[in-house]
């Protein structure tokens, strides 16, 4: 069964810049590929195909202005003595917890679903850890790259993608993607369908807009 998840997606030269920074390949180690690097910003599990559409809907009148990002650091989860993700940190940004926040709303509104209670920590997983994967070779990796900080790039856009398992893991799979200050851009899913009326339950910091052509239709 498919999940999915809202993720910003990564500009490929970020993607490549990461993929020289991730741990050496070891035992317990697996590494995410380049093209699988994203920034997550709500898991939402399984959809159904009308929740999917509703959802597509809704993205099509949230709106945001671009804002920079930079990626900071590198860390683990869930501790440094235990670890089982090896990620990229970014530098703080309101303007990040402001779309995730703005997001939530919106999610809340469309499918009813309710936001994690834990605070959100953006990242960017370079690796996965299994038991096998020596603490100490880690954390040396990350003491390393402790000071890493990389160009900054503008988040322009917000993706809804699919995850499935695939022979090697889990692939990801954009299904629609809404760009800031642009029409979305449909992949297979969605049709313009019914009005949004979400603009006052979403973050006062983050604007919406409304397609004519798709209270019309």
């Amino acid at each position: 069964m498919s999940r999915y998840f809202l993720a910003i997606e990564l500009p490929e030269s970020l993607q490549e810049s990461l993929s020289l920074i991730r741990p050496p390949q070891g035992p317990g180690i697996k590494l995410v590929a380049p093209r699988q690097m994203h920034i997550t910003l709500h898991f939402l599990g399984e959809l159904s195909t009308n929740q999917v559409e509703s959802l597509t809907t809704s993205l099509s009148v949230f709106e945001v202005e671009p804002f920079p990002l930079t990626v900071s650091g590198l860390g683990t989860f869930p501790t440094r003595k235990s670890p089982r993700v090896l990620w990229a940190g970014l530098k703080e940004s309101s303007e990040l917890l402001d779309l995730h926040h703005g997001l939530g709303e919106l999610l809340k509104y469309t499918l009813e679903f309710e936001p994690e209670d834990r605070p959100y920590h953006p990242h960017i997983t370079l690796a996965r850890l299994k038991t096998q994967a020596d603490p100490a070779v880690v954390e040396a990796h990350r003491r390393e790259h402790s000071e890493l900080k990389l160009s900054s790039f503008t988040v322009t856009c917000v993706t809804l993608f699919e995850s499935s398992m695939g022979s090697s893991g889990y692939e990801y799979r954009a299904v629609v993607t809404s760009r800031f200050h642009h029409h979305l851009c449909f992949s297979d899913h969605g049709a313009y369908t019914e009005r949004c009326d979400m603009i006052s339950r979403c973050s006062p910091k983050v604007t919406r807009r409304v397609d004519e052509s798709a209270i019309r239709s």
